[in-house]
């Protein structure tokens, strides 16, 4: 049995375009958390994931040091209450992750809808559509739930605190182990979903890795895509990007009776949107940029017409070209 690829072979592997991933993957990857640059689309890249995956682990480190002070109370008393305070604390920790992660529950819908939006007019999105996305974007329930987890992990810190304060411990040791413990609170309402939610994607990509290696190259092998849009924009210029040290060719923008069309192997990531819409000038630059937003959210079956409310489990294949006033999207 093959030894598990570490991931910097499969990113690397996958940077060079020498398989392909899955839609589960690139939904995956549309649900981590995003760097909002107004020189990239921003749904097919990762922001901050190692400081996520960092500060999740100082959590834990800190959740473990703060109960030091109480273990070693308990091994005064003997018997099983050493053992009790340890589970307690790692019951502890864990009920704090998973709110950690349900208050990142929505963030392929979110990524995706503010995706839209911002390309609603390239789409000739209908006011309703456009509002359903607002809505889906701002939904007062999801916001109320979000608003409640973010207050049971601060109440959770403050009844760790209160456990220092009536066991009688020093006001010392009990205002650090408070502090502390909110920090580590702050940790999993901005760090610990995220870092979840890239773990979903690295282990998906490296799934697919796995895959394509085991079954030599016959699953997810490379596979080049179309994306086209009638566009009444002449002035695009066609435009190529390469890959890293292969070199290859896996890009190609152009232009033909406002038919603009771009070729991508695999999938269009925001470096290489980056890359096409650099070779343009004035609003075209834009407008490239837009194209290819389109073009990845219709790679995972998104196109304006199909707006899901979580992230799909195992995401349908992309639907049919679908029109949308004079634009015609395709995707071979």
């Amino acid at each position: 049995m093959a030894s598990k690829p570490t991931w910097i072979t499969v990113w690397s592997a996958f940077l060079n375009r020498q398989f392909s991933p899955t839609t589960t993957t690139l939904a995956n990857w549309a649900a981590t958390r995003k760097l909002t640059k107004a020189n990239q689309p921003g749904i097919y890249n990762s922001h901050n994931e190692l400081l996520d995956n960092r500060m999740y682990w100082t959590a834990f480190i800190l959740e473990i040091f703060s109960s030091l002070p109480i273990v070693f109370a308990a091994l005064s008393f003997g018997g099983i209450l050493p053992y009790l305070v340890i589970i307690g604390t790692l019951i502890g920790f864990f009920l704090d992750v998973r709110i950690g992660v349900f208050l990142r529950r929505n963030s392929f819908t979110h990524n995706t809808n503010t995706a839209l939006l911002s390309i609603a007019n390239l789409l000739k999105l209908q006011p309703s559509q456009i509002a359903n996305l607002q809505n889906e974007n701002s939904d007062s329930k999801s916001k109320l739930l979000d608003w409640g987890g973010i207050t049971l992990l601060i109440v959770i810190a403050l009844l760790k605190t209160l456990f220092f304060i009536i066991t009688g411990w020093p006001p010392t040791l009990y205002v650090g182990a408070g502090f502390i413990y909110l920090f580590v609170a702050y940790i999993h309402i901005n760090h610990t979903g995220f870092r979840y939610k890239y773990v979903q994607f690295r282990d998906s990509l490296m799934n697919d890795y796995m895959s394509w290696v085991s079954s030599g190259g016959q699953i997810n092998p490379p596979s080049q895509h179309t994306f086209q849009i009638v566009l009444p924009a002449p002035n695009i210029r066609p435009a190529t990007a390469s890959h890293l040290q292969q070199q290859v060719a896996a890009l190609g923008l152009s232009n033909a009776n406002n038919n603009i069309q771009i070729n991508y192997l695999n999938v269009l990531d925001d470096n290489d949107a980056f890359q096409l819409s650099s070779a343009q000038v004035d609003n075209n630059s834009s407008i490239v940029r837009q194209i290819c937003l389109a073009a990845q959210l219709n790679q995972i079956g998104i196109n304006g017409g199909n707006m899901p409310t979580n992230t799909p489990k195992a995401p349908p294949p992309p639907p049919p070209p679908p029109t949308f006033n004079q634009n015609t999207f395709q995707n071979a």
